[in-house]
Protein backbone atom coordinates (compact mmCIF):
# COMPACT_ATOMS: atom_id res chain seq x y z
CA UNK A 1 0.00 0.00 0.00
CA UNK A 2 1.15 3.51 -0.78
CA UNK A 3 -0.20 6.40 1.27
CA UNK A 4 -3.07 4.26 2.53
CA UNK A 5 -4.24 3.35 -0.99
CA UNK A 6 -3.76 -0.19 -2.29
CA UNK A 7 -1.49 -0.18 -5.35
CA UNK A 8 -3.05 -1.55 -8.53
CA UNK A 9 -6.64 -0.71 -7.66
CA UNK A 10 -9.37 0.74 -9.83
CA UNK A 11 -8.72 4.24 -8.49
CA UNK A 12 -5.10 4.05 -9.67
CA UNK A 13 -6.38 3.71 -13.23
CA UNK A 14 -9.01 6.44 -13.12
CA UNK A 15 -8.37 10.03 -14.07
CA UNK A 16 -10.55 13.08 -13.80
CA UNK A 17 -10.49 16.64 -15.06
CA UNK A 18 -10.09 19.62 -12.77
CA UNK A 19 -9.42 23.30 -13.31
CA UNK A 20 -6.21 24.86 -12.07
CA UNK A 21 -7.13 27.49 -9.46
CA UNK A 22 -4.19 29.68 -10.54
CA UNK A 23 -4.29 29.73 -14.36
CA UNK A 24 -7.79 28.32 -15.01
CA UNK A 25 -6.61 25.69 -17.47
CA UNK A 26 -7.90 22.11 -17.40
CA UNK A 27 -5.73 19.60 -15.53
CA UNK A 28 -5.89 15.80 -15.90
CA UNK A 29 -5.46 14.20 -12.46
CA UNK A 30 -4.85 10.55 -11.54
CA UNK A 31 -7.35 9.65 -8.82
CA UNK A 32 -5.13 7.17 -6.96
CA UNK A 33 -2.28 9.66 -6.67
CA UNK A 34 -4.61 12.50 -5.67
CA UNK A 35 -6.24 10.31 -3.00
CA UNK A 36 -2.89 9.43 -1.45
CA UNK A 37 -1.21 12.84 -1.65
CA UNK A 38 -4.29 15.15 -1.54
CA UNK A 39 -2.34 17.35 -3.98
CA UNK A 40 -2.14 17.92 -7.74
CA UNK A 41 0.13 19.89 -10.04
CA UNK A 42 -0.93 21.93 -13.05
CA UNK A 43 0.94 20.85 -16.19
CA UNK A 44 0.52 24.34 -17.69
CA UNK A 45 1.69 26.73 -14.96
CA UNK A 46 3.32 24.30 -12.49
CA UNK A 47 1.13 25.38 -9.59
CA UNK A 48 0.52 22.84 -6.80
CA UNK A 49 -2.96 22.78 -5.32
CA UNK A 50 -5.02 20.78 -2.85
CA UNK A 51 -7.50 18.14 -3.99
CA UNK A 52 -10.51 17.42 -1.79
CA UNK A 53 -12.93 14.57 -2.42
CA UNK A 54 -16.53 14.80 -1.29
CA UNK A 55 -19.24 12.19 -1.18
CA UNK A 56 -18.57 8.46 -1.00
CA UNK A 57 -14.99 7.32 -0.68
CA UNK A 58 -13.91 5.97 -4.11
CA UNK A 59 -12.06 3.16 -2.33
CA UNK A 60 -15.47 1.62 -1.60
CA UNK A 61 -15.60 0.75 -5.30
CA UNK A 62 -12.23 -0.98 -5.05
CA UNK A 63 -13.38 -3.05 -2.09
CA UNK A 64 -16.63 -3.98 -3.84
CA UNK A 65 -14.76 -5.10 -6.97
CA UNK A 66 -12.29 -7.12 -4.86
CA UNK A 67 -15.22 -8.80 -3.08
CA UNK A 68 -16.88 -9.58 -6.41
CA UNK A 69 -13.66 -11.08 -7.80
CA UNK A 70 -13.31 -13.29 -4.73
CA UNK A 71 -16.91 -14.47 -4.93
CA UNK A 72 -16.63 -15.24 -8.65
CA UNK A 73 -13.42 -17.19 -8.21
CA UNK A 74 -14.91 -19.45 -5.54
CA UNK A 75 -14.89 -23.04 -6.70
CA UNK A 76 -18.07 -25.05 -6.40
CA UNK A 77 -18.08 -28.77 -5.74
CA UNK A 78 -21.21 -30.31 -7.19
CA UNK A 79 -21.94 -34.01 -6.86
CA UNK A 80 -24.27 -35.58 -9.39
Amino acid sequence: MEGGVKVGTLTDKLEFNATCPKCGRPVRINMGRAMSTKRARCSSCGSNFSVKFTGDDPRKSDRAIDDLKRSLSTKLNIKL
